[in-house]
C-alpha cells in the first residue's frame, strides 16, 4: 500500500497552508515607504520592478491615484492586504508624459 504514505504526506503538506482572508482592493493600505507602514509585513510580491515583463515595457498610468488604483487590484488578487514602497516617476520632462509606478505588495500580520 503505497498510495496510504502519499495520501499522508500531501494531507499533511496541505495543512501547512495557511489561506488568506482576501481584502477588497477599496480596503488596501497605499504607504510611500516602509517606515509609513504601521506593521510588520510579509512581501508577496514588488509590482513591475522586478518583473521580466518590464524588459519590454510596464504599465504606465495618467495619474497616481490611477496607478495606486491599478496596484490595489493587483495585490486583492495576489493576496496582499497593503503596498509600501509605492512611487510614481515621469516618463519624460514633460508635464503631461504617463507615469511609471511601482510598488510592493505585502501581507500585514
Amino acid at each position: 500500500m503505497r498510495t496510504l504514505p502519499a495520501f499522508a504526506l500531501a494531507a499533511a503538506l496541505a495543512g501547512c497552508a495557511t489561506p488568506h482572508e482576501t481584502t477588497p482592493a477599496d480596503k488596501i493600505p497605499v504607504y510611500e515607504s516602509v517606515t509609513g507602514s504601521p506593521r510588520v509585513a510579509t512581501v508577496v510580491k514588488r509590482l513591475w520592478a522586478d518583473s521580466w515583463i518590464t524588459a519590454i515595457g510596464a504599465p504606465t498610468y495618467r495619474s497616481a491615484e490611477e496607478a495606486a488604483a491599478d496596484l490595489k487590484e493587483h495585490a486583492a488578487a495576489l493576496g496582499g492586504n497593503g503596498i509600501i514602497n509605492f512611487g510614481c516617476y515621469r516618463m519624460s520632462d514633460a508635464a503631461d508624459a504617463p507615469l511609471a509606478c511601482n510598488g510592493t505588495v505585502v501581507r500585514f500580520k
